[in-house]
């Protein structure tokens, strides 16, 4: 048995390389493009006050302070006549507000979402809609843009859409293994499992299941390790490792009996399920019924 573990392991590759594109190049890589985008936008409108030169009777030029009646924003002069109000709003406060917005733009958390944004999507329709919904939850307790707000609004876009995409990308095996972890946690009130717990509901099910294909253990221990790759499991934490934060039961276990819990939502895995190409009738019926 340990010799064909090893032969197992063999077939996989335990390489992996992240590479985010063009990471540290400011005029190519997509999240300062986006910031770029997110100054441009949000910057209001203001006049511009130019220095014009006028010659007197004597020849002596004198400096005019004149308003030119051109504003320096990013929006076409058709579309800021729709909108007279930006007029009548207070100087100091455009001053205030694009100072605001500067500086948000040179945070690097700001650029940190940015890149989160990046990672799930690099489609500028789908940021403006994220400015949209951003600026129209300003109001006047809360005037001013707070990063945690543009951070919270795309882990709710773009995120979500992300996790079942990346169930849908699971296998058959891998994704019955969330199953029965999923199963298991129900019946368990939400307790956490270890991988011969959630072996245990998985070959209850296939046994039940005559057209299910046998699959042996050091397959679906390779399977179950990869969801951990993909951080749609989590190791947990034990109750003894709070003087200790980052000592986790992977520590000091063998990794059969590792605990982890589910990190991916049940309406995700619903959803995942629903639209999964060329899934089994069995592990739908599964998934859809009582637990096995």
């Amino acid at each position: 048995m340990e010799l064909l573990e090893k032969r197992v392991k063999s077939r996989f590759s335990h390489r992996h390389l992240f590479i985010f594109p063009n990471e540290h190049d400011s005029q190519r890589a997509p999240q300062y493009k986006y910031k770029d985008v997110l100054v441009q936008l949000l910057s209001l409108p203001v006049q511009k006050t130019v220095k014009k030169k006028s010659r007197s009777r004597r020849n002596t030029v004198s400096d005019d302070m004149e308003t030119d009646a051109a504003l320096e924003n990013s929006l076409p002069p058709h579309i800021l006549a729709r909108y007279p109000d930006f007029d009548h709003l207070n100087p100091d406060f455009i001053l205030d507000w694009n100072q605001h917005i500067t500086g948000m733009a040179e945070d690097y958390k700001l650029i940190d979402c940015l890149e989160k944004l990046c990672y799930y999507s690099v489609n500028e329709q789908i940021f403006r809609n994220i400015l949209f919904e951003l600026v129209s939850k300003l109001s006047c307790d809360s005037p001013y843009i707070d990063v945690s707000d543009l951070s919270a609004i795309i882990d709710k876009t773009v995120a979500p859409e992300h996790r079942v995409k990346l169930l849908q990308s699971l296998s058959i095996l891998e994704l019955s293994l969330v199953i029965a972890m999923k199963h298991g946690m129900e019946i368990f009130d939400g307790q956490p499992m270890n991988f011969e717990m959630v072996l245990h509901r998985y070959t209850k099910f296939a046994n039940s299941n005559s057209s299910t294909q046998t699959v042996p253990r050091p397959v679906i221990l390779k399977a179950f390790e990869h969801l951990q790759e993909l951080e749609i499991i989590m190791p947990v934490k034990t109750t003894d490792s709070i003087y200790n934060g980052s000592e986790t039961t992977a520590n000091r276990v063998q990794k059969e009996y590792k605990l982890y819990t589910l990190a991916v939502p049940n309406e995700d895995i619903s959803d995942a399920v629903k639209n999964f190409k060329a899934l089994p009738t069995e592990i739908n019926h599964w998934f859809n019924n009582s637990v096995v």
